[in-house]
């Protein structure tokens, strides 16, 4: 099977994985934790820390369980010094006695090699938040990487070179989130 791929069961578990690319992805996305080993069983959505992204990536799971029409759709997976384009698949299942699955596949579409932002630098931002135990909250949208910044409007979201050039600091916790735009081109029927 081609790209970075997972199922799921009806309980939105980890059931099984593309073990060799799944790995390789997470290892240089400098996320090793999140190999497949540390993955299976676990709640597929417990990795998705915004409460906003993990509903909307709900509600398309179960509009496709119940349509059976498969989705895909544009994300990014940006990591120190590159931007990723990916392009997300999602398909229904069938898992027989057990149920409707799901199956995620992610395929690398582009790559672009950029300056390294230390804001996609997960170790750095792990060891800043080891100095300053209680940092500002950085949504980063999941599909566009853009950053929305501490106190700022919920349609103020900014690409990392502009957060950084507005006074934005890699001292600060990420969350994932979804910022307008991607909301309405991605989840038009929300």
């Amino acid at each position: 099977m081609d790209g970075i791929a997972c199922a799921v069961d009806t309980e939105d578990r980890v059931i099984a994985v593309g073990r060799r690319r799944w790995d390789r992805f997470a290892i240089e996305s400098g996320t090793p934790e999140l190999c497949a080993d540390s993955i299976v069983g676990r709640n597929l959505f417990e990795f998705v820390r915004a409460p906003d992204m993990r509903q909307a990536y709900r509600e398309l799971a179960e509009k496709i369980i119940s349509s059976g029409e498969p989705v895909s759709i544009a994300a990014r997976c940006d990591r120190l010094g590159v931007a990723r384009e990916l392009r997300l698949s999602i398909a229904p299942l069938d898992l027989a006695d057990k149920g409707p699955g799901l199956l995620f596949q992610a395929q690398i579409v582009g790559r672009t090699i950029r300056p390294p932002i230390d804001i996609f630098d997960f170790e750095a931002l792990l060891s800043a938040l080891k100095q300053e135990p209680d940092p500002p909250i950085v949504a980063r949208c999941t599909f566009c990487q853009r950053l929305r910044r501490p106190g700022a409007g919920d349609d103020d979201w900014v690409s990392a070179e502009t957060y950084y050039r507005l006074g934005g600091t890699s001292r600060a916790r990420i969350s994932h989130g979804l910022c307008a735009d991607c909301d309405a081109v991605r989840f038009p029927e929300r």
